[in-house]
This record gives C-alpha cells, sequence and structure tokens, in this order.
C-alpha cells in the first residue's frame, strides 16, 4: 500500500503523488514543471489516501533501447562463437594425422603384403625405395592435387572468419556498452536532475 501526497503548483492545481516520485520533476497542466521534495519534504505534505495496488509501470524507450542493446550484443556473441566453432573444425580437416593413429592401417599393409607374389613385391619395392621424390603415379598426383587445393581453400575460409569474428566480437561491444550507456542516460533519476537544473 502506497501512500499518496497533495503537492500543489504555483497555478492552484493540486497532483497527487506517491513516495516513488520523490526527487522526480512533475509537468503540471499550466506548463509549469514542479520538483517533487524529497521523502523528507514529502513528509510535510497533505496525505490524501492511499493505492491498494501499485501497477508496475510498462516498457518505455529507456527498456525498449536497453533490450535492443542486449540483443545486439547476444547476436554478436552468438555468430562470434559460431566463427570459431566452424574455423576450428576447418583447421581439424587440415591437420595431419601421425601414422600410429590410423588404426588398424598397420595391420592391413602387412596383410596386403604378405599376399603380394615376390614379382609384385619387388615391383612395390622398386617404386616406394624413392620415398616421397619417386614418380607419382596419375592417381598419387591427383589425390595430392586435391588435398592441396582443399587445404588452402580451408586456409582462406579461416582467414576469413577470423575478420567475420573480430567484427562480430565489436558488434557485441557497441551493443553492451549502448544499454549500458541507456539504461544510465534515461535513468529516471538522471531525467530529474536534469530537469531540476534547467532554468
Amino acid at each position: 500500500m502506497a501512500t499518496l501526497y497533495l503537492l500543489k503548483c504555483s497555478c492552484g492545481r493540486s497532483h497527487r503523488i506517491q513516495a516513488r516520485q520523490a526527487g522526480q520533476s512533475l509537468d503540471c497542466s499550466c506548463g509549469k514543471t514542479i520538483e517533487v521534495p524529497t521523502i523528507r519534504g514529502l513528509q510535510k505534505l497533505k496525505q490524501v489516501g492511499a493505492v491498494h495496488s501499485e501497477t508496475s509501470p510498462g516498457w518505455g524507450r529507456r527498456e525498449g533501447l536497453v533490450f535492443l542493446g542486449g540483443i545486439v550484443c547476444l547476436a554478436g556473441i552468438v555468430a562470434a562463437t559460431v566463427l570459431q566453432v566452424r574455423k576450428s573444425l576447418l583447421l581439424e580437416e587440415n591437420a595431419v594425422v601421425p601414422f600410429e593413429q590410423y588404426d588398424g592401417l598397420k595391420e592391413k599393409i602387412h596383410a596386403h603384403a604378405e599376399k603380394l607374389s615376390p614379382a609384385e613385391a619387388w615391383s612395390a619395392w622398386r617404386g616406394l625405395r624413392h620415398g616421397v621424390n619417386r614418380n607419382l603415379s596419375p592417381s598419387e598426383r591427383s589425390y595430392l592435387l586435391d588435398r592441396d587445393q582443399k587445404i588452402a581453400a580451408n586456409r582462406r575460409t579461416a582467414s576469413q572468419h577470423n575478420s567475420w569474428t573480430v567484427l562480430a566480437c565489436v558488434i557485441a561491444a557497441l551493443g553492451a556498452v549502448s544499454a549500458a550507456m541507456l539504461w544510465y542516460i534515461l535513468s529516471p533519476q538522471r531525467s530529474a536532475s536534469g530537469s531540476s537544473g534547467a532554468p
């Protein structure tokens, strides 16, 4: 239950106010601005009753703008997170997996080698004895070319993700700063103090 006080304007009109309006300013229908006294000053005013249920005010311009700033901040954070996850996946595709991590590959190679005839084993050995410098078959060259192109494309995409991530972080920061500044600038206490300082 909130107590109502009677605040009079110099024009003679009376206004009913509550304690939560203390320190703020009130516009009279005559065009003048009335300064609402502090809590202590309200005790000197005439009490004219009480309200049983105080309805909370709806969203105003302040809350709407702050909410918009929060949405922009959240969108920037989500975008930056998604971009970083996608970048990590691209870099994982480019990673070279050590030979030891291929499950069962050694066993498969040994099993295949056991099935080779002496002539086939000698032909395979002649091709492998030169290592990476040996002449590659067309299929091997095609595979390596495709792999190199895919790695280069992934690196370019990851680099673009870095730029977009920076932009998303900047947007998130702007949203957070804007929300904080609007919450402070449009606060009722600041508006009341600004009105009281006006001539």
